[in-house]
């Protein structure tokens, strides 16, 4: 059995899913801006951008297609996520 991680370890992993979703929730709400924002303060690299993009934009296509192509609801899904996320940074 694994040992569990530190806890600052899992600060910092909470840190970056919540990020994540941030992204996703950018791409869910058409906010591009936001999106590329997003990939410049994460420091993504120019090669990996598009590669990054495109796991979101597969991301959001899986949510919606799991929430019934709710906007309102997969949008409400990935806020709930974010809150619990921030709140495992937080601890």
């Amino acid at each position: 059995m694994d040992p569990q991680p530190s806890r600052e370890y899992a600060a910092l992993v909470a840190g970056q899913e919540l990020a994540a979703y941030a992204f996703i929730r950018a791409w869910m709400a058409d906010d591009v801006d936001k999106g590329m924002l997003l990939v410049e303060q994460h420091h993504v690299p120019k090669e990996a951008a598009l590669f990054v993009m495109s796991l979101v934009k597969a991301a959001r296509r899986a949510l919606l297609s799991a929430e019934g192509y709710n906007v309102e609801r997969a949008v409400a899904v990935l806020d709930q996520w974010m809150e619990d996320a921030g709140r495992r940074a937080a601890a």
